[in-house]
């Protein structure tokens, strides 16, 4: 979904792209790509919604929001790194949040790449609206 500001989001699910969506508008940012991953995503899905979201000129900052239920915070955070050491330098600032099954694993393979993940919507939303130049 494209809409008319300059943060992407790519969530693992209706609801927690709603939310985030939503906080986001809250924080002062505004978005201009949506991507749902919906179910049980894949490393090689979450590299693709990368490519999809950030071929949109006007996405400044990617917030990508995991919630690791059906979805494992490792192999999510495998597809981010695949997507990132290809498209070096990368054109928009990524911020990360994930919660839930292999996070910490997820969190070491990020953080080899040099994205910090966040544990806390709060702190990730107010970077991302942060790198976009929001309130």
């Amino acid at each position: 979904i494209e809409l008319d500001g300059d943060m992407g989001i790519i969530a693992d699910g209706a609801g927690t792209g709603m939310l985030t969506f939503d906080l986001i508008k809250d924080h002062g940012g505004e978005i201009e790509t949506y991507c749902e991953l919906g179910g049980k995503a894949t490393p090689e899905l979450i590299e693709e919604a990368m490519n999809i979201v950030l071929s949109n000129e006007n996405v400044v900052v990617l917030l990508i929001n995991l919630i690791g239920g059906l979805n494992r915070m490792d192999e999510m955070a495998e597809g981010i790194a695949a997507y990132v050491s290809k498209s070096r330098p990368l054109k928009a600032e990524v911020v990360v949040r994930m919660s839930g099954t292999m996070e910490q694993e997820g969190r070491k393979i990020l953080k080899s790449q040099g994205i910090t993940a966040f544990d806390n919507i709060y702190e990730a939303i107010e970077r991302a609206v942060e790198f976009s130049g929001g309130s």
